[in-house]
């Protein structure tokens, strides 16, 4: 072995050495934040199993959520929408999440974010290069002779940069937790699209409901309006019991454009989500029945969210992807080594211009190889290292206090979704008992009035208060609606099935 070789492979020892006493640099499976979780939820459905579950799971709040990563489901399998008994909406959500724009372009993103993640592969790999090149040179000397030289070679340029410190697959791995990100995103798409539809045609159905009762008020304010006239003529009332009939008729008159304009703008925002003629096909079996939904679901414990809602898994996605970068920018500070190999073939033919007897003449050609190995052991680079670490690590602190902040929101949303779920059942249940209330008042208004022992006012206003306390009652319903709809965006999808946490390994 000749002395320069023999450098060389001492050199390469020395350095991998190095690497095999140095700690893995890169950041692993990522920094675990504290989650803030509680132990459960402050508004809650369930029952004491999950109060108890929501105990064990407080002993480590992050780990259950990467134990049981198995048991995500996305937006798409859930189909949450079925449990609103709704069937032009189930048509209504499988058309969006077909043909939506936003959701395409979420889809978009992910192939972007796959491609990333494959090309970074590519550092790891061997890196071949085929060449090929050619010359001709003419020299005139001072004595009048010519010569030229023709040099023809092609070959295969070999390099390998040794992944030593795991710079290039920390960043590989960095790349594929971000696809797995773009892939929780679109699921969130998903899911927000589902909710969204819903909400638009629930919307559009309680737009119906609003026209067909207001029509139905019109109805009765004229039929009450051609009585009180008849009374009028008949010199049993005065004209100003004509005059306040005439104008609840003018208001019913005006109300009812107000609801024709309403229901048709809830048609354009259902044909925003699932085209024009789509929503037109809805906006005729839309008969302004507002579905009942099921009880309320069990809410399991805040720690389910971790591995339920799409966007939280994206977030901890990105905070591995961001403590890999981390690891990544410290083994830049380490050497590296690349090896090097240039195996060709080269022509060379020379014309001198020498005529005497026994000048050279004709061409030679062969095949040559090379090989080289380089260290690079960085010294100073303007602290562009340095500067690169710093932002790599506050990236990670971002990441972090985004992903705290948003499980925060989660729970939160949780809650607020079962309060106001509650609250419009509530108010369902008194408005019901007031419209009894009020449709006993109407009768007896109605009753005096006929026999002479009231004027008409009464009578409006019962009819007033009735009218006002069905648009209320719609209004609730639609707000129950919605605040299932949002409980079930909360969740991450359909209601949390039964879990036996105890027999998967979560809990001792």
């Amino acid at each position: 072995m000749s002395s320069g070789l023999r450098t060389m492979v001492a050199a390469s020892a020395i350095v991998l050495t190095m690497g095999g006493c140095l700690p893995y640099a890169t950041g692993g499976e990522g920094t675990r934040p504290n989650d803030p979780l509680p132990e459960r939820f402050a508004v809650a459905s369930g029952g004491e199993r999950d109060v108890a579950d929501g105990r064990r799971w407080s002993r480590d709040r992050a780990g259950p959520a990467v134990r049981t990563a198995g048991r995500e489901r996305g937006a798409s399998e859930a189909r949450w929408w079925r449990d609103l008994g709704d069937e032009v909406l189930e048509d209504l959500v499988e058309r969006a999440l077909a043909s939506a724009p936003d959701l395409e372009a979420a889809q978009a993103r992910l192939e972007k974010s796959r491609a990333l993640a494959a090309q970074a592969q590519a550092p790891l790999w061997p890196q071949l290069e085929a060449y090929g090149q050619a010359s001709y040179s003419e020299t005139l000397s001072i004595f009048g002779t010519t010569s030229t030289m023709i040099r023809a070679s092609a070959g295969v340029q070999i390099g390998w940069e040794l992944d030593l410190f795991a710079r290039f697959r920390a960043r590989a791995q960095a790349a594929d937790r971000m696809a797995e990100a773009s892939r929780f995103e679109v699921e969130a798409a998903r899911l927000a699209l589902a909710a969204e539809t819903a909400d638009a045609w629930f919307g559009l159905q309680a737009a119906s409901a609003k026209l067909q009762q207001v029509r139905e008020q019109l109805a009765l304010d004229r039929e009450q309006f051609e009585l009180v006239e008849a009374r009028y003529r008949q010199g049993l009332v005065g004209v100003l019991d004509l005059h306040q009939q005439r104008g609840q008729l003018v208001a019913s008159e005006g109300e009812l454009a107000a609801a024709e304009e309403e229901r048709r703008l809830a048609v354009r925002r259902l044909a925003v989500l699932v085209g024009f003629e789509t929503a037109e096909r809805a906006a005729r079996r839309a008969d302004g029945t507002l579905a009942e939904p099921a009880p309320l679901p069990s809410s399991g414990v805040p720690a389910d969210l971790l591995v339920r809602r799409p966007d939280l898994q994206a977030a901890r996605r990105r905070i591995q992807a961001a403590d890999l970068q981390v690891g990544a920018s410290i083994a830049d500070w380490f050497p590296s080594v690349r090896l090097g190999a240039r195996p060709a073939y080269t022509y060379l033919e020379p014309d001198l211009g020498l005529n005497f007897p026994g000048a050279p003449s004709g061409g030679v050609d062969g095949f040559e190889w090379s090989a080289q190995a380089e260290v690079r052991v960085p010294l100073f680079d303007g602290f562009r290292r340095y500067w690169g670490t710093r932002a790599a690590k506050a990236d990670l602190r971002a990441a972090v206090a985004g992903y705290e902040r948003l499980l925060r929101r989660a729970v939160v949303e949780v809650e607020s979704a079962m309060l106001r779920e509650r609250q419009a059942r509530r108010r369902l249940e008194a408005l019901g008992r007031q419209r009894e209330v009020a449709d006993a008042t109407l009768e007896a208004a109605r009753d005096r009035y006929r026999q002479g022992l009231v004027d008409y006012l009464p009578v409006l206003q019962a009819l007033q208060a009735r009218h006002r306390l069905r648009l209320a009652e719609l209004g609730a319903r639609l707000g129950l609606l919605r605040a299932r709809i949002a409980l079930h965006k909360a969740l991450g999808g359909a209601p949390p099935e039964p879990t036996n946490r105890d027999a998967s390994g979560d809990t001792p």
